[in-house]
Order: structure tokens, then sequence, then C-alpha cells
């Protein structure tokens, strides 16, 4: 594969989440097809702990469950999608970064509540909707990590129907609890 066609496997599969990141100080309810393009066994899979050299983190893949790219092995590293169930209608999409431009940093909506990811530092948000007759809820956790040479932003994006809030919200924590950054 030439780096074009891996450059645009990675923007087809990033692209829902990269705008979703874009219009931050607007939530607004997405599902795990709106959010991550991708699917299951699609792309290179993350099992356990994940650590990145290039943004300075490690992750922890919660037990029993896949992080999964939706992109070849070589392309460039910009998150995963945890499907949380094989019907794939709840889900964790973890998304990273480098900030290109000051203006592209993340705007905090008035009602987020501050949050700390080691030493990253964010918000999170909860917004919930409607779709398919179906009440699906959205948390979604943004964050910025200054390095020396540069500043990453990412995000952390629960969508889960009501009926299995309460299951997803403990692996999403148990993911956030496991996301450290400056290692």
């Amino acid at each position: 594969m030439t780096l074009d066609v891996i450059t645009l496997a990675l923007w087809a599969a990033f692209l829902p989440m990269f705008a979703a990141a874009q219009s931050q100080g607007v939530a607004r309810t997405v599902s795990c097809n709106q959010a991550f393009s991708s699917a299951p066994h699609v792309g290179e899979a993350f099992r356990g702990v994940v650590q990145n050299s290039d943004y300075h983190f490690v992750a922890h893949v919660p037990p029993g469950l896949t992080g999964w790219t939706g992109t070849g092995e070589s392309a460039p590293f910009h998150g995963f999608a945890i499907f949380l169930a094989d019907d794939r209608r709840s889900c964790i999409v973890f998304e990273i970064h480098v900030r290109v431009d000051q203006s592209d940093a993340p705007k905090r909506p008035i009602d987020a509540k501050p949050i700390v990811l080691g030493h990253a530092r964010g918000w999170e948000i909860e917004t919930a909707a409607k779709e398919d007759s179906e009440q699906f809820t959205n948390v979604r956790t943004v964050f910025s990590f200054r390095q020396r040479d540069q500043i990453d932003d990412g995000s952390v994006l629960l969508i889960a129907p009501a009926k299995r809030l309460p299951e997803a919200m403990a692996q999403y924590r148990a993911f956030l609890r496991g996301l450290e950054f400056g290692r």
C-alpha cells in the first residue's frame, strides 16, 4: 500500500470522530456507526496494555475486549474503537491527534465537568437522544496533553443504549482509569 492509500483509509475510519471533535462546542448524540465507520476485526487489534511513544500514553483495554483501528497496521496511529456488544450498538471510541493549529483546540461547553487523565487535562459531557425509538447515551471525555514539542488532543466516547448503560459505563470508567499520559 502506498502512503496515500494508507492515509485515505485512516481518514475514512476516523473522519466521523474528527468531525465530532471539531464540533465539540455543541454536544450531539451519535451512534457507533456515526462515530466510527469501521467494524470489529478490521485493522490492527489491541488487547490488554496499549502503549504509544508518539503520543506518550498507556491505555488498558478492559479484559475480554479488543480495540480495532479500522486501518492497516502500517497506517499512522490515531486511536481505535472497542465494540462492547456484537450488534455494534455500544462502543468506546478512543481518538488522538496532534494539534496543528491553536484555533483547533477543543472548546469546552459550559456544562462540561473538568477531568484529569494523568498529565492530560480535559472535560466530560453526557448527552442522550432517541435513535430508532431507543434511548442512547453518549459520554464524551475530551482531553489535551502538552508534550515538549507538540500538543495532543483527543477524546474517549462511550455510546450505549439506555438498557446497557450501567455495564457500558463500568467498562468506560475502567478504560479511563487505565489511560495515562506522560509515560
